[in-house]
């Protein structure tokens, strides 16, 4: 996203461009006949155009297709998103089983990114349901995760992850500090949509709970 875009803006592409287009070619086809990926893609575009059930149906169907496909690293990864569009809808057993189920398809070749997006996931777990020890630690073995494999995505969502963990131990400045720099990743444009929304989102929404609305308006106006 180039400076100056906005989250408004990113918003009306989703809605009328691309994923709109994607969703309604896959959708209008037999499911049986997708493949792995088109399932993932046509549960991405469901997610983005907040048909929820649709996604995690279509997610469903993809991580069985990569798992009878052998594809550990694409059942890994379908497993971590389905563990926060749960999560998300306040399904913690559900959410947690996807995750146990996403890291033990890697357990004999973990050094992928997949193994990253897990890792971030439990960063995410414990972070709302502590100890937020574990947090700071799985997300910051995400970020390295992401280093070693150039993931830029996961390398910023993992960023926030961990500050908002440092600010939640009450560590605010470092913690902020960490925001402030997963933000410029938003800014410097190397990052995907979903990425961008989601280092967007959590910005802004620890200024508002620390009520630090300079840093708020500094960054809504940049970005």
């Amino acid at each position: 996203m180039e400076q100056g875009t906005g989250a408004a803006q990113v918003a009306e592409t989703v809605r009328t461009g691309p994923w709109l287009h994607v969703y309604e070619e896959l959708s209008a086809r037999d499911p049986a006949g997708l493949a792995a990926v088109e399932l993932e893609a046509l549960a991405m575009a469901a997610w983005w155009l907040c048909k929820a059930d649709e996604s995690i149906a279509a997610r469903q169907r993809a991580y069985a297709a990569f798992r009878d496909a052998n594809d550990d690293r694409g059942a890994a990864r379908a497993a971590a998103r389905l563990f926060h569009e749960h999560f998300y809808r306040g399904e913690g057993a559900v959410a947690v089983g996807w995750l146990r189920r996403g890291f033990r398809h890697l357990e004999h070749n973990p050094d992928c990114a997949e193994h990253g997006w897990l890792q971030m996931a439990e960063a995410e777990l414990h972070l709302h349901q502590g100890p937020l020890e574990q947090s700071v630690d799985s997300a910051g073995q995400a970020i390295q995760t992401a280093r070693d494999h150039g993931d830029a995505d996961l390398a910023a969502v993992a960023l926030q992850l961990l500050g908002r963990a440092r600010v939640a131990q009450g560590r605010i400045a470092e913690g902020m500090a960490l925001l402030d720099e997963a933000m410029t990743a938003v800014l410097a444009g190397e990052l995907t949509p979903l990425a961008i929304g989601w280092v967007y989102c959590s910005v802004v929404l620890a200024c508002k709970d620390l009520a630090d609305l300079r840093r708020a308006s500094e960054w809504t106006e940049a970005a």
